[in-house]
């Protein structure tokens, strides 16, 4: 199964809003099945954590925790 993660808005300006207006988008897409993550420290945020593309990576709904599977360097 697929999910998705966004990054937290910088500076932590309006994450609420940010996060309404996610859900609505997510729900007009016809996606609201899917596990979602925000709040994460990628992207334009301070502190940040790099995200390897094209690697396994795993949502555990029930544990609350976001993992990457694999090595970010083939």
């Amino acid at each position: 199964m697929m999910g998705i993660i966004f990054g937290r808005p910088y500076d932590n300006l309006y994450t609420e809003q940010y996060e309404i207006e996610l859900l609505k988008v997510l729900d007009e897409e016809g996606l609201s099945y899917l596990p979602v993550i925000t709040r994460m420290d990628f992207g334009h945020t301070c502190p940040t954590f790099t995200l390897p593309y094209g690697r396994l990576a795993e949502i555990n709904c029930i544990g609350r925790t976001f993992s990457i599977l694999e090595s970010g360097v083939a």
